[in-house]
């Protein structure tokens, strides 16, 4: 980053946050934080928060990959019982 521009919401964002409440946000609000990560990735300039964020999006993906199918197995309800 020069010295004359200013960090942007994502940049303060995602380097002034301890790493634990970013983690804790990825796996608690995993949908949230992959868009805000992904956003992240694409907007932050400074190096740590670039870490940041891509450490985010990775947690909050994988969080997303297993929510899903567990969500929809949940939602499909148990196997029907076929009486003969």
């Amino acid at each position: 980053m020069s010295s004359g521009e200013q960090p942007g919401f994502f940049d303060k964002t995602f380097r002034n946050t301890n790493i634990v409440v970013l983690v804790l946000f990825s796996i608690c609000c995993s949908g949230l934080a992959l868009i805000f990560g992904i956003i992240g990735l694409v907007t932050c300039v400074d190096p740590v928060a670039k870490k940041n964020a891509l450490i985010v999006t990775i947690i909050a993906a994988i969080a997303v990959a297993i929510s899903t199918p567990v969500t929809i197995i949940q939602f499909r309800g148990p196997a029907p019982v076929i009486v003969r």
